[in-house]
């Protein structure tokens, strides 16, 4: 009885379906209301959120004043607690950003919206919709069903040094990973024969006037000059027991740098190079790991340009990924690539 009323529906809400009113009035001593209020959002779970489309627009703005009313009744609701340690940011499509502590969410997502749009019905006045809500929850960095009562400095301190260790562990995962592929390099330019070059090609950073610069993580999809790079590294002919490194850059005003720009460039690289070195017959390419999207249609077509050359294409390798949506894009690049295809040539892959 001590809980709050919100959290009072939620319990009501994972009782069995089979359950009478009256039995349930009974035994928790609550309202009919509350047991059609719990029965209520069980079917929410069950049931998908209405996200409206997502508009195509140049600049949104989510009006301040909604989402403190939505924070703060979360607030004061107890289903949003902070956490004593740590903080993030929420930043907003105005390029304002909130610094806020991390914070615990008490009830699933789904269940949150649908008890903020109980309450704002009652005040009869017009909220965020419920694709900024979700979003809202999802820049909260709020973690899903975790309970802070009785959490004290000692579990705290816990189970931030377990994830602090699990992230050391996959660190080293990586760097294990990146040494032995980079020993790999090292060996195959070691044993390279005279007829052979070690060839690694990849694009640079697009080039923009210095008021236009901006950082990295908002540097995707500007405008500018592209420069594709194509780097051979070859046996010295001339001095016994050495090698040389030739460079080639091609620059295009206007390119999307997609797979046939990389294709097409690429192959204009190594037709320049093979002018200028007949006696290289063979080569091991190198680039990024953003070519798996195309599956095994990219080193398919890298081996029929490189035919018509005259060269062999011995090893096709690509750096080592790091982690999260990288690992995700190199695993399921080629299924995407084929359903694309499929979906192009007017199939349907939803009804079967």
């Amino acid at each position: 009885q001590k809980l709050p009323y919100q959290e009072k529906i939620r319990i009501l809400s994972l009782l069995p379906e089979d359950w009478t009113y009256n039995e349930i009035q009974e035994k928790f001593g609550c309202t009919r209301h509350a047991v059609n209020l719990a029965k209520d959002l069980r079917l929410s779970t069950a049931t998908p959120l209405h996200l409206e489309p997502k508009k195509c627009v140049i600049r949104s703005h989510i009006s301040p004043a909604l989402t403190e009313h939505f924070i703060t009744w979360l607030v004061e609701t107890e289903m949003l607690v902070s956490i004593p340690w740590g903080h993030g940011e929420l930043e907003l499509d105005s390029g304002e950003v909130l610094t806020i502590p991390k914070q615990v969410l008490q009830a699933k997502r789904r269940h949150v919206i649908v008890q903020y749009k109980w309450h704002y019905e009652e005040l009869k006045f017009t909220p965020l919709s419920d694709r900024k809500l979700f979003y809202i929850l999802e820049n909260l960095n709020a973690s899903e069903q975790k309970a802070l009562f009785g959490l004290d400095d000692f579990a705290v301190a816990a189970r931030d040094a377990w994830e602090k260790l699990e992230f050391v562990c996959q660190k080293l995962l990586m760097s294990s990973a990146e040494l032995q592929q980079n020993t790999a390099k090292a060996n195959d330019i070691k044993n390279l024969s005279d007829d052979c070059a070690y060839m690694t090609i990849d694009w640079a950073q697009k080039i923009l006037r210095t008021e236009h610069r901006e950082g990295q993580s908002k540097y995707f999809g500007k405008k500018g000059m592209s420069v594709l790079v194509g780097s051979f590294t070859m046996n010295n002919l001339e001095i016994a027991d050495s090698y040389k490194t030739e460079t080639y850059m091609l620059a295009l005003t206007r390119c999307s740098q997609n797979e046939l720009d990389t294709l097409s460039g690429g192959h204009l690289i190594a037709t320049e190079f093979a002018k200028r070195h007949p006696q290289i017959k063979k080569l091991l390419n190198r680039s990024d790991n953003a070519s798996v999207l195309g599956g095994h249609a990219t080193p398919e077509s890298e081996r029929i340009l490189h035919n018509k050359l005259g060269l062999e294409l011995l090893v096709r390798d690509y750096s080592e990924v790091q982690l999260g949506k990288d690992v995700s894009d190199r695993m399921t690049g080629s299924a995407k690539m084929r359903k694309g295809a499929f979906v192009d040539a007017g199939n349907n892959t939803v009804v079967v």
